[in-house]
């Protein structure tokens, strides 16, 4: 797969046009396999998600009716999500039904864009993200920077998609790196070895790489890159690893540096 390819280790799933009211199973959080349900344009009809996780995404060929922008497509009051409404006051043709095994699901939130592929997730996942390490920062689709002072900044590496090369610059030890999946081992203390290191017009830099679950057939890919600026060398170290209440897991790494 290219650098430019949005879905990287999810299992994609086609959802067809054929207007009519398909059933499309995802898993629970925790499966192996992280679904990428790809929305086709046209009449798709009133499909319904089973066990949509956190793990799971939604793919569009056009970004999903944003009233205010802020990228949370809440669903209507009936529960579900108008994937193609026009404006404010024109409904679109296809109403999709998302559940878990809570329930229902309420909102997604957006994740940016590439090659003309719109990607959206849980909107529950930020939220526990806010709720335990504060407002914090999230990577989106593609290439992003943050400078920083301090903080968190979530990686929803779980997803299998295309997270892009991140830089970091700020004051960089004292910025907790959150992810979805873990970079290496699951023991508290032990370390990820940066993937390259370089000096560029007298700035150092230290690339780690963003490790996604194992695809299909196996196979192995990364979600993107995570660079400090400033930082020659180091390791990133497994501080803790939280799980909320519905079962998810955050993996807490904090740089440090020789």
């Amino acid at each position: 797969m290219s650098k430019d390819t949005l879905i990287k280790t999810a299992y994609q799933q086609d959802v067809v046009a054929n207007n009519e009211k398909d059933v499309y199973y995802g898993d629970d959080l925790g499966a192996p396999d992280n679904m990428a349900f790809v929305i086709a344009d046209g009449d798709v009809g009133d499909d319904y998600f089973k066990n949509f996780g956190r793990d799971d995404s939604i793919i569009t060929g056009k970004k999903i009716f944003d009233g205010n922008n802020d990228g949370i497509i809440g669903f209507g009051k009936n529960g579900l999500l108008d994937v193609d409404r026009i404006n404010s006051k024109k409904a679109g043709n296809d109403q999709l039904s998302l559940s878990n095994e809570d329930g229902k699901i309420g909102a997604l939130r957006y994740l940016g864009e590439m090659n003309g592929q719109h990607a959206y997730a849980d909107f529950q996942t930020k939220m526990n993200f806010v709720e335990h390490f504060g407002p914090g920062m999230e990577s989106a689709i593609g290439d992003d920077s943050f400078s920083m002072k301090y903080g968190a900044v979530l990686f929803d590496n779980a997803l299998g998609l295309n997270l892009g090369n991140d830089v970091i610059e700020g004051a960089v030890t004292s910025i907790n790196i959150v992810t979805t999946f873990a970079l290496g081992s699951t023991e508290i203390n032990s370390s990820v070895n940066y993937e390259n290191r370089w000096m560029k017009d007298g700035e150092a830099y230290t690339a780690f790489s963003l490790s996604a679950p194992p695809g299909p057939n196996g196979y192995h890919d990364s979600a993107g890159s995570i660079t400090f600026k400033g930082e020659y060398g180091g390791f990133l170290t497994l501080q803790e690893i939280h799980q909320d209440a519905d079962g998810q897991n955050f993996y807490v790494y904090a740089l440090v540096t020789p």
